[in-house]
């Protein structure tokens, strides 16, 4: 299957192969989205998760239950369950919500080595003689049976010690329970425990009545010794009813999870697990119970979406009775809202005829026991339209076309997978729905041109501004943030940053003036004395495109300006114009002056960031496993590196050591020099070069790209600063370390007092820049750009780019890049040929900025 990130870059592969492409970006736990070769999308969701992401790659679920670490843990789950490998030292059931949220239950007595049967764990005679202790793993929690193989020879108990962190397990009024956190507010919960015995799942008889039904556990949670214990006590003259027959599950549905399909049985009971179920089922000559299903699917994405088709999808599962001319099974739209831990026959959701359906079934069937199994399949196009339309998506009803109430006549039974299946073996419910692209707007790039213009103007502004980069990003991601705040008004095409102006919506003609005057304002606000340039910026503007309506004119100004004002105010107080007096430390190692400049910004890693919680949030460890700064001078990956850019990086260097292109490399990449554009406008001028060759990128996307550019540079500033300043390294540039390496303890390093780095001022005067060197600037600034373009294409080659500089040390000079990561790697290696920094200061900083850009691209403009 090939992939894309983005939708523009899918539908374009799409065309290309005449196949459909995955749309990467909009994959989550629970959907897939494809671009189609005519234009269209297909979205594929379920009704519960299906896939986890683990690190960087999606995996399906798999709730096999695997030993690890002395506990038994799923392969692949959304919630963190682990379960008792046996012994005592483990508690029989642990499930992790986060760091603050545990909740675990005990077994008072040793467990034996369970069986494993995929996602069951069998704890042979654990509650006593012939009764079994079961747990399953599900995909986002667990469910727990005790399963009694014989009949008991007198009243059974289970007593159940509970642990819980940052929650408490309570009783429902309805007879379930449910945890809650420390606020009251329910998390997690789950209906009244019952029990069934064997007959629940065996065939229906067509004569005689059915052995005994559902019996009652008398279920709760008490505090013994100070800890909370769950009792739970089985009817006993259900399980001494000789029509009951063994084995008989004991299922307190303890499940504590969100259930999106559940079924609800008439006259007020419900039933969850691995199967949901319609029609009906008899117990005597007078008494006939239904079955219906509720499935509820994720559909906020179709809103505004123009559905050309949509069905829905069930996979049979579980015993299927009954062959009855003209029955069949219907789906409904839910109209009211339900929650499946209150939701029974008697509360049911409401539903509408409008847009129902009867269902495609896999094959006829011959007789009451000859059911063909398969897929089922319901037509479901109008009722993704109304959802499409704004209707609410509550779900929909699964129900029979006629529930004949005389038990024994027309019997009819259909079962299928749940979500809870996924994992083991089933597969979810699924919702298909297809939906044409919105069309191109009028003049719908013309917006295009004008992104890239003002992002022109930022590094011209940077050029003239100077100083240190950590400032610069900053401004780059507010403007660009803005941008894309203003354009995403008039698109409605993903979250916004920071504000929606609904009045903008779909007035596609007002996006140049709305992109002009959300640059305008923010660079006005940012840099106040340059004001007259960027008025002449915004007139200049205005002739790039034909003029919009006066109308559409000043609706654009208007948004344009909401934007800009939105993201000034929540930068107003972001800690960047605080002051902050930095004084070197005077250990060996510690980050010395090499000039009379002192050291810039050094309050930059506690400024507030765009996305990240805060600058240390992904703060690297330190080289080679050292635990602090004397240790790391001795080691030998600091050995290493001081000797090779002592080689290497020194000023004059003859070509034996660095080579003519290296210097070339050096210098091409630096742009430390004010008068330049400095780390991040060379990186958006690589951006601009990349879009420029994208004829199918428009207006929409290249605003988004840009904003989501700017945010993870400026984080990835933020984060190196945090990382340069906030730790108990402040590392030392190569110039003092070199020419004081008779301080540092190391036998393996050798002073040069006269060394001096390549980089140079426009003067000819070589200086390293003022402020530590662990990690490189160049390098997170070069790690948070690549992993976003890798991201959003798909793929780290993608395309081919030539590049330009702006330093005076490579007057012409350019670099050409088949990938994004190649050239990320190049710029964190020029700083070792430019001499002022350490092989690893590269390393952990492209690592530092590939884990700021995973982190915005997760989370932001989705």
């Amino acid at each position: 299957m090939t992939e894309r990130s983005g939708r523009n870059a899918a539908m374009a592969a799409a065309r290309s192969q005449g196949s459909r492409v995955l749309v990467t970006d909009e994959t989550t736990e629970t959907s897939l989205t494809y671009a189609n070769p005519d234009g269209t999308f297909t979205t594929e969701m379920t009704s519960g998760p299906v896939r986890v992401k683990q690190g960087r790659t999606w995996k399906p679920i798999d709730t096999t239950l695997v030993e690890s670490d002395g506990v038994l843990r799923p392969r692949a789950a959304t919630a963190q369950v682990e379960v008792s490998a046996g012994g005592d030292e483990a508690p029989l059931i642990r499930l992790v919500r986060n760091e603050d949220q545990a909740f675990a239950l005990d077994w008072p007595a040793p467990l034996p080595k369970p069986r494993l049967e995929g996602n069951r764990a069998i704890f042979v005679d654990a509650a006593g003689p012939g009764a079994d202790l079961v747990v399953t793993a599900l995909p986002a929690g667990f469910r727990h049976d005790v399963v009694l193989r014989e009949r008991p020879a007198g009243p059974v108990e289970f007593k159940l010690p509970v642990t819980a962190e940052g929650l408490t397990l309570k009783e429902t009024e309805q007879g379930g329970l449910k945890l809650t956190d420390d606020k009251g507010a329910t998390v997690a919960a789950a209906p009244e425990p019952f029990m069934y015995d064997t007959a629940q799942k065996s065939s229906p008889a067509t004569a005689a009545p059915a052995a005994a039904d559902q019996g009652v556990i008398d279920t709760s949670v008490t505090v013994e010794d100070g800890r909370p214990v769950l009792v739970l006590k089985p009817d006993p003259e259900f399980l001494t009813d000789p029509a009951t027959t063994y084995p008989v599950t004991v299922d307190p549905t303890t499940t504590l999870t969100a259930l999106a399909d559940l079924t609800v049985v008439s006259p007020n009971a419900q039933s969850d697990g691995e199967q949901i179920t319609v029609g009906n089922s008899d117990y005597s000559s007078t008494r006939r119970e239904f079955m219906r299903a509720l499935l509820a699917f994720d559909t906020d994405a179709l809103v505004g979406k123009d559905v050309t088709d949509a069905r829905l999808e069930l996979r049979s599962g579980g015993f299927d009775w009954g062959c009855v001319t003209g029955q069949t099974v219907r789906v409904q739209r839910i109209t009211s809202s339900w929650d499946h831990r209150y939701t029974f026959w008697n509360t049911q959701p409401a539903t509408t005829t409008e847009g129902q359906q009867s269902a495609v079934e896999p094959g006829r069937c011959t007789s009451n026991s000859q059911v063909p199994t398969g897929t089922w399949t319901w037509s479901v196009t109008d009722i993704a339209k109304a959802w499409a339309g704004g209707a609410p998506g509550h779900g929909v009803m699964l129900r029979l076309v006629t529930e004949e109430p005389t038990p024994y006549t027309n019997q009819y039974h259909r079962s299928w997978q749940s979500s809870d299946s996924a994992g083991s073996g089933g597969t979810a419910p699924t919702l298909v729905v297809t939906y044409t692209a919105a069309p191109e707007p009028p003049d719908g790039n013309a917006g295009k041109a004008h992104s890239l213009y003002w992002t022109r103007v930022l590094t011209d502004a940077y050029k003239k501004v100077g100083g240190a980069p950590g400032p610069l990003s900053r401004a780059g991601a507010m403007m660009h943030g803005a941008v894309y705040d203003a354009v995403n008004s008039i698109w409605g095409q993903s979250r916004p940053y920071l504000v929606d102006v609904q009045a903008g919506r779909q007035r596609y003609g007002a996006v140049t003036t709305a992109i002009d005057y959300a640059a305008y304002t923010v660079l006005t606000e940012v840099w106040p004395d340059r004001g007259p340039e960027f008025a002449q910026a915004l007139a200049d503007a205005a002739t790039l495109s034909d003029p919009p309506s006066e109308q559409d004119r000043a609706l654009g100004e208007s948004i344009g300006v909401q934007a800009a004002r939105a993201m000034i105010n929540a930068r107003s107080s972001d800690g960047s114009s605080n002051a902050m007096v930095y004084t070197p430390g005077t250990r060996p190692g510690d980050w010395q002056p090499t000039d009379s400049n002192p050291a810039a910004t050094p309050q930059w890693g506690r400024v507030k960031p765009f996305a990240l919680a805060s600058g240390s949030q992904f703060r690297p460890a330190l080289p080679g496993g050292a635990t602090g700064l004397s240790s790391l001078l001795v080691s030998q990956v600091y050995t290493d590196n001081f000797n090779e850019v002592k080689r290497i990086g020194r000023a004059n260097a003859s070509t034996s050591d660095r080579t003519a292109e290296q210097t070339t490399i050096a210098h091409f990449w630096a742009n430390d020099l004010d008068t330049t554009y400095k780390p991040p406008g060379q990186l958006y001028e690589h951006t601009r070069t990349v879009v420029e060759q994208l004829e199918e990128q428009g207006t929409f996307e290249t605003a988004r790209l840009f904003a989501l550019v700017g945010f993870a540079m400026a984080d990835a500033g933020i984060a190196a600063w945090d990382a340069k300043y906030e730790t108990d390294v402040d590392l030392w540039r190569p110039e003092t370390a070199i020419r004081r390496a008779d301080t540092d303890g190391n036998p393996s390093t050798s002073p040069d007092t006269t060394w001096k780095p390549e980089s140079k001022r426009s003067t000819g005067v070589n200086f390293s820049p003022n402020f530590p060197a662990y990690v490189s600037g160049h390098a997170t600034f070069a790690g948070a750009w690549a992993g976003v373009m890798r991201r959003y294409f798909g793929r780290d080659d993608a395309l081919t780019w030539t590049a330009s500089t702006n330093d005076p040390f490579a007057p012409g000079a350019t670099r050409t890049f088949s990938s994004f990561s190649a050239a990320a790697q190049e710029n964190a290696l020029s700083r070792v040929y430019l001499g002022v920094h350490y092989r690893f200061d590269g390393t952990y900083g492209l690592d530092t900025g590939d884990k700021v850009a995973d982190h915005v691209y997760t989370n932001y403009l989705r």
